[in-house]
This record gives structure tokens, sequence and C-alpha cells, in this order.
């Protein structure tokens, strides 16, 4: 149950990224007008944004078959260890308290808060 949860909390911010994305490239869009009529514009939302899109949508219509599910989600899953595992091989506590304390007690305190923020809606959704 766990584990569906946190899937779901997941795929919820993922596809917020979208609409998030979109609003801070208009802004900088806007902030930046030289620099995008020398041609330097980014796109309104990256590529792979349109293909988590893309692919939730043709997942939810059912228009993914159940076996390319299943082993692209097992994909997914190998893909997600090796990504943490090797943000952990690049990582060093040195450099990481190099960027300063407050920085440290800012993620610290967003993890908390976050930790806080689902285990009372799980409280309360149940």
């Amino acid at each position: 149950a766990a584990g569906e949860t946190a899937t779901l909390v997941k795929l919820i911010r993922v596809t917020m990224l979208a609409p998030v994305v979109l609003v801070f490239t208009l802004v900088f869009r806007a902030t930046h007008k030289s620099e995008a009529e020398a041609g330097k514009r980014p796109p309104l939302i990256p590529g792979f944004v349109l293909g988590f899109l893309a692919l939730a949508a043709l997942n939810s219509f059912g228009l993914i078959p159940k076996q390319a599910a299943d082993i692209t989600a097992d994909v997914s899953g190998w893909a997600l260890l090796f990504g943490i595992a090797a943000v952990g091989m690049k990582t060093a506590l040195k450099s990481i308290l190099s960027v300063g304390r407050q920085a440290v007690l800012l993620v610290v305190a967003e993890t908390v808060f976050l930790a806080a923020f689902i285990l009372i809606g799980i409280a309360y959704l149940n």
C-alpha cells in the first residue's frame, strides 16, 4: 500500500511538471526579451514532458498493451534504481556541506514538511 501511495504521489508531482514548466518558460521569455529576439528562446514545453504526457494519455486510454506496460514498468523501476545509485556515487558529503548550512537546513526542512504533509494526508484519507 505504501509503494502504491508513493507511486501515485510521484505521478501527480510529475504530471504537475508540465504546467509549472510552461509557466516558468513564459515568465522567462517575458523577462529575457533581448535573448528571445536573438533566437535563443527555449521550447515552451521540453520534449520529455510532452513524451510523458503522451505516454500517460495512451496508457490511460488503454492503448498500450498490458505486456508492454509491464515490461516498461520493470525497466523504469531498474532505471530509477540505477539513477539513484549514480547520484549517490557522485555525491560526497563534503560537497553537500560546502553549499552551506542554510541550504542543507532548507532541504531537511522541506523533506520534513513533505513527510508530515503526506502522513497527515494518509491519516485524513483513512
